[in-house]
């Protein structure tokens, strides 16, 4: 049965390592609060895509 706590563990990872980055936001203004938070959005999936493993297809030998 699928309860849905893989799920919930990786977005938990997420959410730590996004605080990790920072727990307050440093920015005065809401403008600059925004792009600080997208800033720290665009590392995350970054690091994300580096970790992720790559798939190749293999042609089936006939």
């Amino acid at each position: 049965m699928w309860s849905g706590y893989r799920r919930r563990s990786l977005v938990e990872t997420k959410m730590n390592c996004f605080k990790r980055l920072g727990e307050r936001v440093t920015a005065r203004t809401f403008e600059r609060q925004v792009v600080e938070l997208h800033v720290r959005v665009a590392l995350l999936n970054r690091f994300s895509q580096i970790g992720r493993p790559q798939t190749v297809p293999v042609a089936a030998v006939a």
